[in-house]
């Protein structure tokens, strides 16, 4: 691919901002990235513009290309998770998760008109008065710096995990084993993604005969269970475990694509409240994973170091 034209302009004055130094960069880089992405679709020239600046006590960090933008029917959903205008090669999650890492740190992302076409993100986020700084000793606060001179190179593919900071992170789901039993990467991997940035040590695998492989010596406290998948469905899963560890079969959710027709056909040996419908939307995901597996912690069906030290053979 041909040189990106970098440009843009940079305030040398810009205060800390608030929020967790390695979240806020990968925010950047993810904006930068999804710039370059852009840009490589397009014949030259290509042009990737880096602008900051503070106003209302909001330091904004704009990144803006001109790609081919962004469709309007596409930017209705595009913060939305698994919203992807890469087809395969995205997860659909890099700008939700994004988003949300604003928002935690008191700000905002957002996507806003370009007057010379392509794409434009806004990243605003609180800025720290001087004083305020000084007090607290900014142990939280990051630097927004200028980018250097040339675009950094597209990230390798698959991108690495998010960075987990669980002391700034409000990991929700720390401490808690997820197993994910699903046969649709596409499915599987956004959804392991989501729920480890939320803190919880999550294992794919791509079906229940995989699956009992592993619950051997990784007892999950939550074991998230596609119903039909090749060689052992979730169903099939399921009962295997009724017979020979119904500890882990009482921590099994299932993963469907159509509940109406589960309700009228009895499809699953458990009530709709085990049932996550497909796709997930991954704030429900997070609420419901974390709802029942303190339910089954409190029914006395699993989870914590002591229900994990039983190697009984499945």
């Amino acid at each position: 691919m041909e040189e990106i034209a970098v440009g843009g302009r940079l305030d040398p004055t810009l205060p800390l901002v608030s929020g967790d130094t390695i979240r806020l960069e990968q925010v950047v880089v993810n904006l930068l990235s999804n710039a370059i992405d852009a840009l490589r679709a397009i014949p030259p020239p290509r042009h990737l513009t880096v602008d900051t600046w503070v106003e209302n006590a909001m330091v904004s960090v704009a990144v803006a290309d001109n790609g081919r933008g962004v469709a309007p029917e596409i930017a209705a959903r595009l913060f939305r998770p698994f919203a992807t205008t890469k087809g395969r090669r995205g997860t659909g999650l890099g700008l939700y998760i994004s988003r949300q890492t604003a928002r935690e740190a008191g700000g905002d992302l957002d996507l806003l008109p370009s007057t010379g076409g392509g794409a434009r993100f806004v990243l605003r986020l609180p800025a720290i008065a001087p004083a305020q700084a000084q007090a607290e000793g900014t142990p939280s606060a990051s630097r927004v710096s200028p980018p250097p001179t040339s675009p950094p190179p597209p990230p390798p593919s698959p991108a690495p995990p998010l960075p987990r900071d669980t002391s700034q992170v409000a990991a929700s789901l720390a401490g808690l084993r997820i197993l994910i039993v699903e046969d649709d990467e596409a499915i599987r991997r956004p959804m392991a993604r989501f729920l480890a940035w939320r803190g919880a040590e999550v294992l794919e695998v791509g079906d229940g005969q995989e699956a009992l492989g592993r619950l051997g010596q990784w007892p999950a406290d939550v074991i998230l269970a596609d119903v039909r998948m090749p060689r052992m469905d979730g169903i099939e899963l399921y009962h295997r475990l009724e017979d020979g560890r119904p500890d882990l079969a009482a921590r099994v959710m299932f993963l469907s694509g159509d509940l109406f027709r589960l309700a009228e056909s009895g499809d699953t040996p458990v009530g709709p409240e085990r049932v996550l419908v497909k796709p997930v939307d991954l704030d429900e995901l997070e609420r419901r994973v974390l709802g029942f597996a303190r339910s089954v912690a409190g029914a006395g069906g699993g989870g914590g170091a002591s229900s994990r030290a039983s190697g009984t053979t499945l």
